[in-house]
């Protein structure tokens, strides 16, 4: 590992750790394949090279020893490709098929090149999703214009969002004493790799918060480079804290724009303003 350098940013998602297994899985399966793949290569062309006053042979694959050097890589990759397969199929039921029951539900607008959460009690922000850490977080994602996805890379969440289609994703991260460990890992690698181009500059955090990146990975036109948000995991006590104060704002804001009511007018005003028939 280099100074300030991990492969993978940090797992802080109940299936995240999962997701990571998978890939390593895939990359040393990969990798093995290939590294053998080459010296048996590389031993061929040395073995077979052409040489004076040799006759060449004519290698037909029909002899047993043959048809084991054959058959015997191909029941290797078969092997390596159903394990692959049953992997997959399990961390894809886990993420994509199966939906648990949400605690909270957040609903995302991707736009030409912001994203606008809706949180609960109709609380809108623009580039900021607030959720309670440990919980499971349903967020329903659509776009306003062209194909967007939507990705919180320390859950391993990507999802594309279609124009005309809403579609659920869901996360759930870890408790938040494992959140604040995590983001202070981030901090540290972040300082140990600074300079070096390896590690994005971590946002700052509030009392009670973590913050991470919320990006958009699906190229979604000139402006796609910028639309950045952030998600912020709270503390159950700061959550609620941050709904109710933004309710508050909102009941203030709609108090101040609430037309003043008429007063009622006296019966004998009443008559007195009525047009004679």
């Amino acid at each position: 590992m280099l100074s300030g350098w991990e492969a993978l940013p940090e797992s802080l998602g109940t299936y995240s750790a999962d997701i990571d297994k998978l890939f390593w899985d895939i990359t040393w399966l990969m990798t093995f394949s290939f590294v053998v793949s080459t010296f048996v290569m590389i031993y061929l062309f040395g073995a077979f090279t052409r040489k004076e006053g040799v006759k060449s042979l004519y290698v037909t694959g029909e002899s047993g020893k043959q048809l084991m050097l054959i058959y015997a890589p191909l029941a290797l990759f078969v092997m390596f490709d159903m394990y692959i397969d049953v992997s997959t199929a399990a961390v894809w039921k886990t993420v994509k098929t199966e939906l648990p029951k949400g605690d909270v539900k957040v609903h995302a607008i991707a736009q030409q090149w912001a994203w606008t959460f809706v949180h609960e009690g109709d609380i809108a922000v623009v580039n900021e999703l607030h959720v309670p850490a440990g919980k499971v977080v349903h967020v329903e994602l659509e776009s306003s214009d062209v194909v967007h996805s939507f990705s919180i890379p320390i859950f391993r969440l990507k999802q594309d969002v279609i124009p005309g289609r809403i579609i659920t994703a869901w996360f759930q991260s870890k408790d938040f004493a494992a959140v604040k460990a995590g983001k202070k890992n981030h901090l540290t690698r972040y300082e140990a790799g600074k300079g070096q181009g390896t590690v994005l500059a971590p946002p700052a955090d509030e009392e009670g918060t973590a913050s991470f990146d919320l990006q958009c990975t699906e190229m979604c036109g000139v402006g796609h480079g910028i639309m950045s948000a952030r998600i912020i995991l709270h503390s159950q006590e700061s959550y609620d804290a941050w709904v109710a104060s933004n309710r508050a704002e909102q009941s203030e804001v709609s108090g101040d724009d609430a037309p003043a009511e008429e007063a009622p007018m006296e019966e004998g005003a009443a008559e007195e303003a009525a047009p004679a028939m």
